[in-house]
Parts: C-alpha cells; structure tokens; sequence
C-alpha cells in the first residue's frame, strides 16, 4: 500500500472517532502533516542518538512531540489534551513501519481516540 492510502484512511477514521467535533479532527490530522514530518526532518538533519538502536531517533521524537502538541494547540485544544495527544501520537511514531502498522494511519486515529476520551477543551 502507499503512504496516500494509510494517510486518507487514519484521516477518515480519525473524522469518525471525532464524532463531529472540529478540533478534533483538525488536531489529529493536522499532527500528521505536520509532527510526522517534523520528526523525520529533525531526525535526518540532527538525529544522532538512535533509539532502541533504530532509524528513529530522540531529536527526531521530540521535534515530533514539540509540534504536535503545538498542532493541537493551534486547532483549540486545551494544553492538557494537546499534551496527551502529542504523547500518544510521537509513541505511535516510535513504533517500528509494517504493512498494517503505519504511522499514517495510527498516528491520527490515536490522536483522536485520546482527544475524544480527554475533551479538546
């Protein structure tokens, strides 16, 4: 599967999680845009301490976290939730890529799922 598929289904469910909530769904698909690639950029460009002796490293996770919790500030979420949020959703960055393992799905749908059990605001 491409990137596109895994990215359009975790937005799709991440929008049902949400049940209509708008900061919802604009704080998780919005953590994938942009904190996933945050973490890979600052990962390649200033990553040097390997975690678990992979690809990813803590630079690249924490310039992840950093901007998904910025993400979900900027979409109305209150700073607790976003906080939670941004955790849930660099763990599920940290996971290792398989076929049904994708961060572009589980990133958002994650995301959402803590958003809707917390309350964005």
């Amino acid at each position: 599967f491409s990137g596109i598929i895994h990215t359009t289904a975790g937005s799709l469910a991440a929008m049902i999680i949400a049940g209509g909530d708008a900061a919802i769904v604009g704080a998780a698909i919005t953590q994938l845009a942009f904190a996933d690639a945050a973490a890979a950029l600052a990962g390649k460009a200033f990553g040097r301490n390997p975690i678990l002796g992979g690809k990813k490293t803590v630079e690249g996770a924490l310039a992840g976290f950093a901007v998904g919790y910025a993400a979900a500030i900027a979409c109305g979420v209150r700073p607790g939730a976003a906080l939670a949020s941004a955790l849930a959703a660099s763990a599920v960055e940290l996971l290792p890529t398989t076929g049904w393992l994708n961060d572009n799905f589980w990133m958002p749908t994650v995301s959402a799922a803590v958003l809707r059990v917390l309350g964005p605001r």
